[in-house]
């Protein structure tokens, strides 16, 4: 069975059983624990390490090799040896949630990777693969808690990436609430319905609520601390609220540009457009191909009145992203910056421009800011 999906993808469910072992306060796919997953045709080789972040030295690393069918009792090996370097005191229902896993069928395991994958590369095409993907798992394992919040994150993203939302949201919230009643111990699926809620329905209160759940249960959920902040930004009066939270994003998955991206999108929403710009600048030259970055920078120049960037910017963004809308929307920008510059667009381009985004935020002076929540 030869693995096609990136190796290093493959720590999604050791890390959620790492985090429950006490003590550990950060848990990253980066420098401070690294689990890499190679394997070919059956087996796998997995490369274990725990290093101190304060001072970079090593406390543990070890080696693991196997065939793909132990690939969940392997990482119910790693779990285990990690508290065990850890010496943590695991009371016994804390031990057994460090090994728990959320199946024992090691095909639905692996279509449970393959979703993850699939959604993290952020394209229509790519979310409907890891909706098939999700779903797969299920088939094979209909308990399996962790594939219905794959699930639920896939339809929530899809939504901002050309999905009807009549259609994705009602499955992404039933997909969340299903992973939690397979398992009420579950982080992320409160940190979905919490980014529908406040990003959909506009229920900050009730969104916020289920974020805080999501926190209680898993302090170090970098994407839901990204949703939160993105949400948080909406806020009149709570920017660095959310700015705290991008941050805090940001050093959870310091790699991740969709991680990263909103440290600048709160500051385009707090008017800190020169702030705005160095960030999805850099977020941009480090990550030439990511379009949302380049999103970032239409309206930040856009509140700067710098209408040549502007285009220059959504140009990059329409090929990036090349969808008939954005396309047909861009050619109506050309135009309207042509025969009237520095002015509002018109109807037309605007609702143009606003059918695959999630939200709009008109400002004083003809000024729209639109931001992708995603």
């Amino acid at each position: 069975m030869q693995h096609t999906y990136q190796p290093c993808n493959a720590t999604h469910l050791s890390t959620q059983a790492i985090r429950q072992v006490p003590g550990l306060k950060r848990i990253s796919e980066g420098p401070a624990l690294g689990f890499c997953f190679g394997g070919i045709k059956s087996s796998i080789e997995v490369s274990a390490e725990l290093t101190d972040v304060r001072d970079n030295t090593e406390i543990w690393g070890q080696h693991y090799s196997g065939m793909s069918a132990e690939i969940i009792s392997l990482q119910q090996q790693i779990a285990g040896d990690l508290a065990e370097k850890l010496r943590s005191k695991l009371s016994t229902s804390e031990k057994q949630q460090v090994t728990k896993q959320g199946t024992q069928n090691p095909q639905a395991y692996e279509l449970y990777l393959r979703g993850r994958y699939a959604w993290n590369k952020r394209t229509a095409a790519d979310l409907e693969t890891a909706i098939s993907y999700f779903n797969q798992a299920i088939a094979k394992d209909p308990g399996y808690a962790l594939a219905y919040s794959g699930l639920a994150d896939a339809y929530g993203i899809l939504a901002s990436y050309g999905g009807t939302r009549s259609e994705v949201l009602p499955k992404s919230n039933a997909a969340a609430r299903k992973a939690l009643e397979l398992d009420a111990i579950l982080a992320h699926p409160h940190a979905v319905l919490g980014f529908n809620e406040m990003s959909y329905d506009w229920d900050f209160a009730g969104g916020e609520a289920e974020f805080k759940k999501a926190f209680e249960l898993d302090p170090n959920d970098a994407t839901a601390h990204q949703w939160y902040a993105l949400n948080m930004g909406m806020i009149g009066g709570r920017e660095q609220e959310a700015l705290a939270e991008a941050n805090r994003a940001h050093q959870l998955d310091p790699l991740s540009p969709i991680i990263s991206f909103p440290v600048g999108n709160v500051h385009l929403f707090a008017r800190q457009y020169d702030e705005a710009i160095a960030v999805c600048k850099k977020l941009a030259n480090e990550n030439p191909t990511f379009a949302v970055a380049h999103y970032c920078l239409v309206w930040a120049y856009w509140g700067k009145r710098l209408y040549p960037q502007v285009i220059e910017e959504w140009k990059v963004f329409g090929q990036l992203w090349a969808t008939e809308t954005n396309l047909n929307s861009l050619l109506l920008w050309n135009e309207d910056f042509v025969q009237r510059p520095g002015r509002a667009l018109s109807v037309k381009a605007l609702r143009l421009g606003k059918r695959n985004v999630r939200t709009a935020i008109i400002f004083p002076q003809d000024r729209l800011v639109v931001v992708i929540l995603s």
